[in-house]
C-alpha cells in the first residue's frame, strides 16, 4: 500500500507541473489582453505594470506551493490509510481554478468598464472636492420639499370644523409619500456631511444608497398597493372580466328600439367607472384618456362642457346621450347593495337623466334604456349658427343640437338649399319638443351601419338632398366617399363630420388613415436603405485602408 502511495506521488508530478502551466498560460492570457485594451484606449505601455504582472505570478505561486504542500501531506498520509479516494491534489486544483478565474474574468471584461471604473472614481473625487456646492444645493431642496409636505398639512374647512392634513385626495399615499421623501433627505443629508466630509468610499456608498431607496419606493407602493386589495379584487372581477356578466342579448331582445341592421349603440355609465366599458368591448361615451381628437376638446368647450382627459358629461345635459347614440346607461349599486349587505334599490328612473327606464340588473349596475335612442348616422331638416348656441343655456344647448345642426356662416351659405335656417323660440327646450326631435331624427336614420379597424359603413335612403351626420369626431385623416364617389366631409356641431347625400339610396364608405402616415413609411424605407448603404460603405472603405496599411512584400 505504501509503494502504490509513494508511485502516486511521483506520477501526480506531471499532474502538479500541468496545473502550474496552465495558472502562467492565464497570466499571460490576461497580460496580453490587457495590453490590447491599453491601445484600444491610447494609453502608454510603462513598465510598472510589467513589474505587477510579475509580482503576481510571485503571489499567485506562493498560494499554489502552500496547497500543494498540503496536497502532498494528504497523499503520504494515504499510504497509512485505506481511503478508497484516488490519489489526486484536490486542493492545488481548486486553488488553480480560483486563479484562472480570476484571470478569465479580467480578460472578458470590457476596456470601457475599465475606463469608466476609473472615470467614476474621478467623478467621486471632484464631488468630494466640491462638497461646500452640495451642502449649497441641500438647504433648497429640504426647504422645497418642506413646502410640497406642508401644503399637505394646510388647514381644512369641513361644515364649519376645521382639520388638517386632509387637502391630499389620497390620505394615506400622501403619508406614505411625505415619509418616504423624509428619508430620502436624511440619506441625501448623511451622503453629503458625513460621507464626503470623511472622505469614505464615496460611490460604493453612493450607490448602496441609492439601492436602499429604490426598495423602500418599490416597498412602500406595494405596501399601499396591497393596503387597496379589497378595491382591487373588486375591480378585477367586475371591470377587467366583467364581460362575461353582462348580457347585451338579453336587453336587445327587449328592446322596443332593436334594429339587427344598425344595431349600433354607445354605453353610458355613473362615475368612478371610467374605461369599464372598453374591458367589456362596448362602445362607450365616457372615457378616461389624454390622446383625443381636437376636435372632442373643441365641441365640448363650445357647449360649455368640461373635458380634460376624461369625458364625463352631467346627468343634467341628457340630450347629448341621444345625440351620441347613447342606448344603455349603467348606474353602479352601493357598495353595501353589491355585497347584499342592503337590499338593491332599483328605481324606476334616475333625476335628471330625462328618457331612461330601468330595464335589468347586472354585474352591480341597474340598467336603464334610453326611450328617445336615435341611431347612428341621421339627418336634419333645420340648421343653426354658433350665436344661436351661446345664447341659451347649458341644458338648452344641447337640446338645440337635436333640434337644428350647427353650421358656420360658410356652410350655411352653402347648404341653406337643402336645410332651412331655424330661430328657436322658448317652447322649443321643453321635454316634449326634445322627445319630438329624437322621434324625428330616428325616422330619418341610417338603415344599417357597420364599423371596422378601417373606418365604417352606413346605407340611407333620402327623399331629398341632405347632410347625414354622424357623431364621430372630425379628423384630417378621414375620407368619405358616397355611392362610391369621393365627396367633402364637413365639420359640423363644432367637431363631428357630415356628408353631402343625393335623394334615394346611398352606400356611404368613411376610411381613416393617419395623416403622414404614407410619408412616414416612404421616410422610413428610405432611412433603412439609406443606413445599409452607409454600413456597407463602412466596411468597404475600412477594408481597402487595411489593405493598403499592411506592407508590400520586396522581391529579394
Amino acid at each position: 500500500m505504501e509503494h502504490l502511495n509513494l508511485q502516486a506521488l511521483a506520477d501526480n508530478l506531471s499532474l502538479f507541473a500541468f496545473i502550474y502551466l496552465c495558472v502562467f498560460g492565464a497570466i499571460v492570457m490576461d497580460l496580453w489582453s490587457g495590453v490590447r485594451k491599453a491601445r484600444r484606449r491610447h494609453e502608454l505601455r510603462m513598465s510598472n505594470g510589467y513589474k505587477r504582472t510579475v509580482d503576481k505570478i510571485a503571489r499567485y505561486y506562493n498560494m499554489l506551493l502552500v496547497v500543494s504542500i498540503m496536497d502532498a501531506l494528504l497523499i503520504v498520509s494515504q499510504a497509512h490509510s485505506f481511503c478508497s479516494l484516488p490519489c489526486l491534489p484536490y486542493l492545488t486544483i481548486i486553488g488553480a481554478l480560483f486563479l484562472c478565474f480570476i484571470e478569465l474574468k479580467s480578460i472578458f471584461e470590457k476596456a470601457e468598464d475599465k475606463t469608466k471604473f476609473a472615470e467614476s472614481a474621478l467623478l467621486a473625487g471632484k464631488i468630494i472636492a466640491n462638497k461646500d456646492d452640495l451642502k449649497k444645493g441641500f438647504v433648497p431642496v429640504c426647504v422645497v420639499c418642506a413646502i410640497f409636505i406642508g401644503i399637505g398639512l394646510l388647514p381644512t374647512n369641513e361644515n364649519g370644523v376645521v382639520s388638517y392634513g386632509k387637502v391630499p385626495e389620497y390620505i394615506e399615499l400622501y403619508y406614505i409619500q411625505a415619509i418616504v421623501t423624509i428619508v430620502m433627505i436624511i440619506m441625501l443629508g448623511v451622503l453629503i456631511y458625513v460621507v464626503a466630509e470623511k472622505k469614505l468610499d464615496y460611490m460604493k456608498i453612493a450607490s448602496a444608497m441609492t439601492a436602499v431607496a429604490v426598495v423602500i419606493c418599490m416597498t412602500s407602493s406595494i405596501v399601499y398597493g396591497v393596503s387597496q386589495g379589497t378595491d382591487n379584487t373588486d375591480y378585477i372581477n367586475r371591470a377587467i372580466n366583467g364581460g362575461d356578466s353582462i348580457n347585451m342579448d338579453k336587453l336587445e331582445s327587449g328592446s322596443e328600439n332593436f334594429n339587427a341592421d344598425n344595431n349600433f349603440y354607445r354605453i353610458d355609465t355613473s362615475e368612478n367607472v371610467d374605461n369599464w366599458c372598453m374591458f367589456w368591448k362596448l362602445s362607450s361615451m365616457r372615457c378616461f384618456h389624454s390622446v383625443v381628437s381636437t376636435s372632442i376638446m373643441d365641441f365640448y368647450s363650445s357647449i360649455g362642457q368640461t373635458r380634460d382627459v376624461a369625458s364625463r358629461m352631467e346627468t343634467k345635459v341628457y340630450p347629448l346621450r341621444s345625440l351620441f347614440s347613447v342606448k344603455y346607461y349603467f348606474n353602479e349599486l352601493t357598495e353595501s347593495e353589491r355585497k347584499g349587505i342592503t337590499e338593491v334599490s332599483k328605481p324606476e328612473t334616475l333625476a335628471n337623466l330625462y328618457g331612461f327606464e330601468y330595464v335589468d340588473t347586472q354585474n352591480g349596475f341597474n340598467i336603464y334604456e334610453n326611450k328617445y335612442y336615435v341611431p347612428m348616422g341621421f339627418t336634419y331638416d333645420y340648421y343653426c349658427l354658433d350665436s344661436d348656441i351661446q345664447k341659451a343655456s347649458e341644458v338648452d344647448k344641447t337640446s338645440m343640437l337635436m333640434k337644428a345642426l350647427v353650421l358656420t356662416p360658410e356652410q350655411a351659405a352653402k347648404y341653406n338649399n337643402i336645410l332651412s335656417y331655424y330661430s328657436f323660440k322658448g317652447t322649443d327646450y321643453s321635454t316634449d319638443q326634445y322627445y319630438q326631435n329624437c322621434l324625428d331624427r330616428r325616422a330619418n336614420s341610417c338603415s344599417s351601419f357597420s364599423y371596422d379597424s378601417y373606418g365604417f359603413n352606413a346605407k340611407i335612403d333620402l327623399d331629398k338632398d341632405n347632410l347625414v351626420f354622424f357623431s364621430v369626431p372630425y379628423d384630417d385623416g378621414w375620407s368619405a366617399k358616397v355611392n362610391g364617389q369621393d365627396v367633402e366631409i364637413e365639420k359640423v356641431d363644432y367637431g363631428f363630420m357630415a356628408v353631402l347625400c343625393p335623394a334615394g339610396s346611398n352606400d356611404i364608405q368613411f376610411t381613416y388613415e393617419t395623416k403622414g402616415l404614407f410619408w412616414g413609411k416612404v421616410i422610413t424605407a428610405v432611412g433603412f436603405g439609406s443606413l445599409i448603404v452607409y454600413l456597407g460603405a463602412v466596411r468597404f472603405t475600412g477594408r481597402k485602408k487595411k489593405e493598403e496599411a499592411q506592407p508590400v512584400e520586396k522581391n529579394a
